[in-house]
């Protein structure tokens, strides 16, 4: 028996120790992360770290991001004085390529004066309002507000009716509002998206480990926090070891549509009918969206032009968009059910085009540019289903946006 209590003796011993070092290293990565926001950054889940909550625009960019400033937009670290002042979402920002080239910093290396980036993922109408207020300081002569109308319209939409960001927008109509309301109860914008498979797959693990009690106290852990940080930079480090790994895995998706060639670069759309939701002109959310975005561009225009700061828009559609003309010619059918969803956002921009220009603004439209440079065989998209710009996309963009303001003798 003297063997087994030795045994058992053993195990108890090494098993205080284990929790004993579990523990303290838990305390300390506490102490540590209270004491210091960048561990506490580093500790957070990767899908969540990257904003933080903001009483006015909902959220901001964390500035430990890479390449984000002290004021939470993508820019070089010092606030300078900026003749050009772009505005926009995810489109602005750059998402899906190096910072350098986003558009407005393209933009910049063209015009060779300074731009300031002021655009944010996630953003619509209602917060470029309010960046506006706040970011005038860079003394700007000259405002661009990259419009991208996919989700713009419904942006609008949930800002102010679902987040209440600017309640003001709100029609005055109380039928209306009832009718949008009621609409809203059956089901909203985004719980439809869902249902067609656009939450993330990051955002669908965060709500499943926080719909488990225990598991939602483990993964608030700092040690999980720190070992799942590790893990999450070596799992991007490999992502793309594999040549044409991004396309297999996008294509393979359940209801994701691929594009192989041959007439322009491969790439995967998503199920076309997510995006049809933020362009439908038939659901009252997305015509309220559209005139609320009207109401927010005139504004910011009078303002300005009160200001004598000019206003441009620069009109950035979707991937979708770009390929119509191939995949109305040589697609299947399931490839020409991308291009009738791009004919949606093109009779959208259509109209906006039209009531911006009645009302005075300046507006670029930038589809033209990109869809001969994917004619010609540029690789405007990465290869996977994200549908943003590469860094050929965003050139195009500002090459338009230089020739356009170069036509109108600025600067």
């Amino acid at each position: 028996m003297a063997p087994v209590r030795l045994v058992a003796r053993h195990s108890l011993f090494w098993s205080v120790i284990v929790i004993g070092v579990f523990l303290v290293a838990e305390l300390g990565l506490r102490v540590v992360g209270a004491l210091s926001p960048r561990v506490a950054y580093v500790l957070r889940a990767p899908w969540d770290r990257a904003t933080v909550r903001d009483s006015v625009l909902g959220f901001r960019m964390s500035p430990f991001l890479p390449d984000i400033d002290s004021w939470g937009y993508r820019n070089p670290p010092s606030h300078r004085p900026s003749p050009v002042l772009a505005l926009g979402d995810s489109y602005t920002y750059g998402f899906g390529a190096p910072a350098d080239s986003s558009w407005p910093r393209q933009l910049e290396h063209v015009l060779g004066v300074s731009v300031y980036n002021g655009g944010i993922g996630g953003y619509g109408p209602c917060e470029y309002e309010k960046i506006l207020d706040e970011l005038i300081v860079v003394r700007p002569r000259l405002v661009l507000l990259g419009l991208y109308v996919g989700n713009d319209l419904s942006d609008a939409y949930r800002s102010s009716y679902e987040a209440g960001r600017c309640s003001a927008r709100r029609s005055d109509n109380p039928v209306m509002r009832r009718a949008l309301l009621r609409l809203d109860s059956m089901k909203t914008l985004q719980a439809r998206a869902i249902e067609l498979g656009w939450e993330a797959p990051q955002a669908r693990k965060s709500s499943v480990e926080e719909d488990n009690a225990l598991r939602s106290a483990f993964v608030n852990l700092r040690l999980y926090g720190l070992l799942r940080a590790l893990w999450y930079e070596v799992h991007l480090s490999q992502a793309n070891a594999e040549p044409g790994s991004d396309f297999s895995r996008a294509a393979s998706k359940p209801g994701w549509i691929a594009y192989a060639g041959p007439r322009a670069a491969r790439t995967v759309f998503k199920r076309p009918e997510i995006f049809a939701l933020t362009v439908d002109q038939t659901d009252p959310r997305i015509r309220e969206g559209m005139r609320m975005l009207v109401d927010v561009i005139s504004d910011m225009h009078q303002r300005l032009k009160g200001d004598s700061i000019d206003f441009v828009v620069v009109v950035i559609v979707d991937k979708a968009v770009i390929y119509r003309p191939v995949l109305q010619v040589e697609g299947d059918d399931l490839q020409r059910r991308i291009a009738a969803r791009a004919d949606l956002e093109m009779a959208i921009n259509a109209r906006l085009d039209s009531l911006l220009r009645e009302a005075g603004v300046p507006v670029v439209n930038t589809t033209q540019a990109l869809q001969v440079r994917l004619k010609k065989g540029a690789a405007l998209f990465r290869e996977d289903d994200d549908h943003h710009n590469n860094g050929l996309g965003y050139k195009a963009v500002s090459d338009t946006v230089k020739a356009f303001l170069v036509q109108r003798g600025w600067p």
